[in-house]
């Protein structure tokens, strides 16, 4: 039981890191389009 719920934990958590990673490396590339100036 305990071990099902830290697997699932654990999937969630790499879910939620890769779509943060994606977010970011999306945001920056904005951020580059838009230009030094804002951030």
């Amino acid at each position: 039981m305990v071990l099902m719920l830290a697997t699932i934990a654990g999937g969630v958590y790499l879910i939620i890191l890769d779509w943060a990673e994606r977010r970011d490396a999306a945001f920056q590339h904005e951020a580059r389009k838009i230009g030094p100036g804002r951030r």
